[in-house]
Order: structure tokens, then C-alpha cells, then sequence
């Protein structure tokens, strides 16, 4: 432990993607000797728990000037939220009130416009005073809504190099053991293919309901985007393959009875088990656009996206820059799926050029230039 150093800083995290960029952010800044305090709202607090940190628990009434003149902290750092009545955003105006710097987290390209705008339609409502971003993609879509450029940063992502770390950790340990201990039901020759769901919803809520837009449209009897991925998978990858072992992982968010009418239709529901473990014992990760599937690549396995519009490939950087290959219509989702699960490698050997690792580091050093 460092000595205590007179900054005081104040995180907070809604949504469980924030908790993946702002839990380090938290045990970094601890270890250097900041004082430094977390509350969490929604589906973060338990989350945080998992990790072994208690924060204190707050909601969208709790006020947050109360809250802001009660530590009064030197900084203020939040991830966003899908929550447009987010307490992190209204904190956000409290600090701009009390003259306390604000920066927000950004874990993801998409939505830039709606993050920080609240229940209104200004982009920049509710925005802090500084951005640390991903990627460049999402700095220069924050540049093109407004935001001055000199005020965010590129320091890519922390949960990046613990994922990297977390491979060479699961790498050491006996993959047949492993893989019977996970897949009780799996024969040893099976493929196993973990598929990663995500929730029907986000902040802009009608995007993830069928529309003429969408070039997928499953079964025809479900407008959930998740639900309408799902059915094209499952009637693509049963008409050409019968090793498979198919799991169907739940995202942190989806309810457990969410997907249960296709349950009968997969091998294994995991719900409670270590997604990093699922998917590195899995031979292939199949999902969407979730961070899992930036995640299964970072860990070297074979990922594929199914999309419901083309122009979702700008969501994920590996999706960008064709690491991870994607179909966003039916007939070439019939035809790639196979040539897909028919690879030996995964495609993750030159994702160092487009992930930023080491992201700590800049985040730490960035952090320490503002307070100066």
C-alpha cells in the first residue's frame, strides 16, 4: 500500500459492463493510497460484491447533491448506464454545481449520443468534464456530437488485460478435467459452442425490436433482437452438424426464464458458472455484440457474430476489423456458419493492433494529470 494521498475520489457503477471498467480503476486507486469511495445502483452492486467490493448502495431518488457534499471529492468518475434517469448523471450535475471535476468511463463505440443525454435529446446534457474511451472510433464519435477532443482520452479498456491475464491463468490448468467439470453431458470428441445472449433492450430501446430494417427476422413470432438471433442460429446450426454441444451462457442481465422456450433446443444452460471459464473451455463462442465476444477473442478462441443489420459491425472493434467474422443475413449465415466451426485457429493473432492494453497504466497516469 502507498501512502494516503489528500485526493479524494468518488466512483460509481450502474450496469455490470461499467463495473468491468471502473472495479480496477477502484482497486488501483485503493492500493495507490487515494481515498477513494464506490456506490452502485442496479445489477452493479451485486456484481461488485462478486468482486469482493462493497459499495454503498444508492437509487435514481437518492439526491445527489447530498451525496456530492457529503464526501466531497477532489474527482468524480462514472461508467454510463442504459438508464436515462441514471443517479450517475445527476451526480454528474451536482460536481459541475460544487466545482468537483467529473470524468466518464465509456466501455463501448455504440450509443455515444444517448449516453449522456438523460430523458432529453441534447448528446452533451449530462456529460463530464473528461472521456476516457476504448478506442479511437469512439473518440472520434464523441468528436462528432460535439465533445472537444482535448478533453478525451484512448485508454482502451482494463477488463482487456485482465482477460489476457485470466487465459494464461485457465491455460495452466487440465483442460479434459476442466471441460467434464463444465459440461457434465458433453462427450470428450463433441465441438462445443458457447452462445452469448445479451438483453433485448438498451437506450434506445426500439432498436432492439424487429423493424423493416431488420435483414434477420427468425421464426416470425418474436420481435426481441436477442430471440430473433437465437432462432437463426438454432435452425442454421442443426441442419449441418451432429457432434455439436451446444451452451446457451445468460448475459448478467437476462432473466433466467428469458429464453426458456429453446431451452429444449440447447445442450446446457449456464447461468451461475464463470462466463471466462465457459468460454475458454468452449471450442467456439457464437454470440452478438456483447463485450463477451471482444472477451473470447482476447482469450484466442474463434468468435462469430450473428447481426440484425449490417451496420452493427461497427459495434465491436474485432467485428471492424474482420477478426471476428459475422453474418447479418440468412443466407450467408448458412453458408459461413460451417466453413466458421470447420477452422482450427482463431482468428485473435493481430488483435493487439486494434485493443489497447495496459489501459491501468494510462488511466492511472491521466487521472493523476487532471488533479495536478
Amino acid at each position: 500500500m502507498h501512502r494516503q494521498n489528500k485526493h479524494t475520489i468518488l466512483l460509481f457503477a450502474e450496469d455490470p459492463g461499467a463495473v468491468n471498467f471502473i472495479a480496477p480503476i477502484f482497486f488501483e486507486l485503493s492500493f495507490l493510497g487515494f481515498p477513494s469511495f464506490i456506490i452502485s445502483s442496479g445489477t452493479a452492486t451485486e456484481y461488485l460484491e462478486s468482486l469482493g467490493i462493497k459499495a454503498t448502495v444508492v437509487s435514481d431518488n437518492t439526491d445527489a447533491d447530498e451525496i456530492i457534499n457529503k464526501i466531497n471529492p477532489d474527482l468524480y468518475i462514472t461508467g454510463t448506464s442504459e438508464n436515462r434517469n441514471s443517479l450517475g448523471l445527476l451526480l454528474i450535475d451536482s460536481c459541475r454545481k460544487a466545482n468537483i471535476i467529473s470524468i466518464g468511463v465509456v466501455d463501448a463505440f455504440m450509443n455515444a449520443q444517448l449516453r449522456f443525454c438523460g430523458t432529453g435529446n441534447d448528446p452533451l446534457r449530462y456529460v463530464s468534464d473528461y472521456l476516457f474511451l476504448p478506442d479511437d472510433i469512439t473518440k472520434d464519435e464523441y468528436k462528432n456530437i460535439g465533445f472537444p477532443e482535448d478533453k478525451s482520452f484512448v485508454c482502451g479498456h482494463p477488463n482487456y488485460d485482465y482477460v489476457r491475464q485470466k487465459a494464461i491463468e485457465l491455460d495452466k490448468k487440465n483442460r479434459i478435467n476442466m471441460r467434464r467439470k463444465l459440461f457434465p453431458l458433453a462427450e470428450e470428441e463433441s465441438k462445443i459452442i458457447a452462445f452469448a445472449a445479451e438483453i433485448s433492450d438498451g437506450l434506445d430501446s426500439d432498436y432492439f425490436k424487429y423493424s423493416k430494417d431488420y435483414s434477420l427476422k427468425g421464426r416470425g413470432h418474436t420481435k426481441n433482437r436477442t430471440n430473433i438471433v437465437i432462432e437463426e442460429f438454432l435452425d442454421a446450426v442443426k441442419s449441418f452438424s451432429s457432434d455439436l454441444f451446444i451452451v446457451l451462457r445468460l448475459h448478467p442481465k437476462n432473466n433466467n426464464e428469458e429464453f426458456s422456450d429453446y431451452y429444449k433446443e440447447f445442450d446446457q444452460i449456464s447461468i451461475k458458472e464463470s462466463a471466462y471459464e465457459i468460454i475458454f473451455f468452449s471450442d467456439y463462442v457464437i454470440g452478438m455484440t456483447s463485450m463477451l465476444m471482444t472477451e473470447a477473442l482476447i482469450m484466442g478462441k474463434p468468435t462469430f457474430s450473428i447481426l440484425v443489420k449490417e451496420s452493427e459491425k461497427n459495434w465491436l472493434s474485432n467485428l471492424r476489423s474482420g477478426l471476428t467474422p459475422y453474418a447479418s443475413d440468412r443466407e450467408t449465415l448458412i453458408k459461413a456458419l460451417p466453413e466458421f466451426l470447420n477452422k482450427k485457429q482463431a482468428m485473435s493473432s493481430d488483435f493487439n493492433a486494434i485493443l489497447s492494453f495496459d489501459s491501468i497504466k494510462k488511466i492511472i497516469k491521466q487521472i493523476k494529470n487532471i488533479l495536478d
